[in-house]
């Protein structure tokens, strides 16, 4: 049964994971002798620990990063709530309409890999781009999953993006602010993307109920990713020197 089930599940999450943490994760490097990623020279691109938060928020940068978490989460959301009652009212059966499902989460869980290998190798700012490309993408090929052909192609394209997004985020707060302020501005970023988590399942089935069809929110779900390519392409410069330079000596 569900109670059984789930009270099983909640005595592993609660005991396996606090023990594993409390005997094997430190807070910082330093406390096993060791120097972070980048050594010091990523620490010279950080705001001292004294402006926090408050001098994050007065940089545009961080606004055009939460806004685009934003933008590009959307149809994350929406296509995971939403895509086999899409799908189904293209006419899709209901095996297949969950298999695009599954495939998609199943690139994504790649996605979370290769993004991250991907980030050691190359530019911030170059691989956020390519993030967007593939999201935004892959909500475009959804307008056309009438085709068998799209279909199959959908969940490699966004699957890849959607999982990728994942370790981009707190990886972009870093390279942007660096490690000092990390868990006030990541949480701000945060902000945005659980904002777009929250809304965006919900505001797709409005536009269900009050046209009866998915074509306008899916249409939404196609445009919100574009534009948060064109503001990554337009808005957000690269981060400071100082840190690509160093990811290159390392």
């Amino acid at each position: 049964g569900w109670r059984a089930g789930f009270l099983v599940m909640a005595a592993l999450v609660g005991t396996i994971p606090p023990v594993v943490v409390w005997f094997l994760v430190r807070d910082r490097p330093a406390d096993l002798g060791l120097a972070p990623y980048g050594g010091e020279a990523l620490e010279t691109t950080a705001p001292s620990a004294r402006e926090g938060l408050g001098a994050a928020i007065r940089q545009p940068t961080l606004w055009t990063i939460g806004v685009a978490f934003f933008l590009a989460s959307w149809p994350c959301y929406a296509a995971t709530k939403h895509i086999i009652l899409y799908l189904r009212d293209l006419g899709v059966a209901p095996v297949p309409a969950a298999g695009t499902l599954s495939e998609m989460l199943l690139f994504s869980t790649i996605g979370r890999l290769l993004f991250g290998v991907l980030w050691d190798a190359s530019p911030p700012r170059a691989i956020l781009l390519v993030d967007c490309v593939l999201l935004a993408a892959g909500a475009l090929l959804l307008l056309a999953a009438e085709n068998p052909v799209v279909r199959a192609i959908y969940p490699f394209v966004f699957g890849l993006g959607y999982g990728g997004l994942m370790p981009l985020i707190p990886l972009t707060v870093v390279a942007y602010f660096g490690r000092r302020t990390m868990g006030a501005v990541l949480g701000f970023c945060k902000l945005f993307y659980d904002a777009a988590a929250a809304t965006a399942p919900l505001l797709t089935a409005y536009l269900y109920d009050r046209s009866g069809s998915y074509a306008f929110a899916f249409a939404l779900n196609a445009v919100l990713p574009c534009l948060a390519l064109a503001l990554v392409v337009v808005a957000l410069r690269p981060p400071a020197g100082q840190v690509d330079e160093t990811r290159a000596a390392a």
